[in-house]
């Protein structure tokens, strides 16, 4: 049976918030706990792929250790799902907010993502994640725009 939009979007919607609650509090128990053990992440920073939970705890770890006591909003928007079964695949944009990233990059960065999540007796666990920039075709430098190029459905 193909979950209706509607249903699936609301799947989504709720591991994206979990997402931003466990990033805001840069806690690592409850953000690993969206995930699968066999997760793969495609990320665009540092690392480009990390295979397995505890790769991108690792990464996850480095990652809130480095923002300190500065804060992290993270926003999504344009989030569309579909789902069949015991897997549900979607993507949004992801905004990323802190004035930790105040220097070199602008205070708000802005990407794509994806995700494949299974369903688990605990509920949905991401199994494949992929964040990805938009490249400016004349010049080859991403785009960190901190909103999506277009607005569409929220």
């Amino acid at each position: 049976m193909i979950a209706t939009d509607t249903t699936a979007n609301a799947a989504l919607t709720d591991l994206l918030a979990r997402y931003a609650r466990a990033v805001a509090d840069k806690d690592l128990t409850a953000f690993c706990a969206l995930y699968a053990e066999d997760v793969v992440v495609f990320d665009p920073f540092d690392s480009w792929t990390l295979s397995g939970l505890a790769d991108w705890r690792a990464a996850t770890a480095a990652w809130f250790a480095a923002l300190g006591d500065a804060p992290m909003t993270v926003t999504h928007r344009q989030i569309q799902a579909h789902g069949q079964g015991d897997v549900l695949a979607g993507h949004a944009w992801a905004a990323y907010t802190s004035p930790a990233h105040c220097g070199a990059m602008p205070s708000t960065v802005g990407n794509r993502c994806t995700l494949i999540a299974r369903r688990h007796a605990a509920g949905w666990r991401i199994v494949h994640e992929h964040h990805s920039l938009p490249i400016r075709l004349a010049t080859l430098q991403p785009l960190f725009g901190p909103t999506p190029p277009q607005e569409g459905p929220t």
